[in-house]
């Protein structure tokens, strides 16, 4: 039998999702790498034990939150996407006298030059190269704390109720030693959108921030008291934190980032994917569901990540539009928990609860 040589145009390849429903069968048979090089997904596992909280970041470094052991601190294995190894290290947190030493959150820098892990007791940041600490500041953060670094490593935000702080960086590395450049302690009941109901409008704390890529603004999410109160994106203008426009969203938003024009909030919230116009205040449903949603550095492209699909029990990971919502490509999926797009913008990481990585080369 003759191979059959196929030439790949360079970039991103758009395929329909009728073409995928007729060739799905064929494929699984053929077995998973088949499957992996088809949908330009290669899928590696990286350990068995289920996680709840990883990071990926743009140079393909993967960090996992491993299990607690008892008293025993977290502790942190970071995977090198493109390459096959690992290494294991544990934050040394012992010099803190809380026992809670749970790691909550993990967050990369830009270049993924530095790592944080926050608890609750303090903040770290460690040098992902030499694996040691930088620095490390006692501020307080609860599983609601929300980090992230301006595209430019020039800022680095924090939102934890009841505030949200913003800090200058040097290197990449926050100064948090520092007075914050910029403070925020309270916000507004939202009583324009809950008239008849105004006890629903009580803040009670921040969700996922992102800043825009020009660095010249920040949105975060706004979470309020109540079992049915809906969220809300608040834009504030960098470094001062004055408020510039505030956003009125239905459900609750589980992810936010902005469109390459530094104009539009992509977000995802309640499941369903949104396009917000900052200026006009105004949302539009995008045609495709996702719990999480990554914007690509410089395209109009967004990696996504789907729990549930309409006819089907599983997930997907796909690549989509977000000015007309067409798919452009997806793979099989479940329980992604973080997605990345590498600085140059040809590859996008994702990895799951259960230690699989999925890497998108097109």
């Amino acid at each position: 039998m003759t191979a059959e040589v196929v030439n790949r145009p360079a970039g991103i390849v758009r395929r329909t999702s009728h073409a995928l429903a007729v060739q799905s069968s064929a494929l699984v048979r053929r077995g998973l790498n088949d499957l992996a090089l088809e949908s330009h997904w290669e899928i590696k596992p990286l350990r068995s034990s289920r996680q709840t909280r990883a990071a990926i970041s743009p140079a393909g470094h993967a960090a996992i939150i491993a299990p607690r052991s008892g008293p025993i601190a977290s502790s942190v294995a970071i995977h090198d996407l493109t390459r096959e190894e690992s290494v294991n290290w544990t934050p040394n947190l012992t010099r803190h006298e809380s026992n809670d030493r749970e790691l909550l959150a993990l967050r990369w820098s830009p270049s993924g030059r530095v790592l944080l892990s926050a608890s609750r007791d303090a903040l770290h940041f460690w040098n992902e190269r030499e694996k040691a600490e930088i620095s490390a500041r006692d501020i307080l953060a609860d599983a609601h704390a929300s980090f992230a670094w301006s595209h430019n490593a020039a800022f680095f935000a924090a939102a934890n109720a009841p505030s949200l702080r913003l800090w200058g960086c040097r290197h990449e590395e926050p100064s948090i030693a520092e007075n914050p450049v910029g403070a925020l302690n309270s916000v507004e009941p939202l009583t324009a959108f809950n008239p008849g109901e105004p006890e629903e409008a009580a803040f009670s704390h921040f969700g996922p921030v992102a800043f825009s890529g020009d660095a010249k603004h920040l949105a975060v999410s706004v979470k309020y008291a109540g079992e049915w109160a809906d969220d809300a994106i608040l834009v504030l203008r960098v470094p001062s934190l004055e408020r510039e426009s505030l956003i009125a969203v239905q459900g609750n938003i589980t992810d936010l980032n902005w469109a390459p024009d530094n104009e539009r909030i992509v977000y995802c919230a309640g499941g369903q994917v949104f396009s917000a116009r900052v200026a006009l205040g105004e949302s539009t449903q995008l045609p495709f569901t996702a719990e999480i949603c990554r914007i690509h550095p410089h395209r109009f492209v967004c990696i996504g990540f789907s729990s549930w699909l309409r006819h089907s029990s599983k997930g997907r990971i796909f690549l989509a539009d977000v000015r007309d919502g067409r798919i452009i490509e997806e793979c099989d999926a479940d329980g992604v928990i973080d997605l990345c797009w590498s600085l140059e913008g040809d590859r996008a990481y994702a990895i799951t609860r259960d230690g699989l990585a999925y890497i998108f080369e097109g």
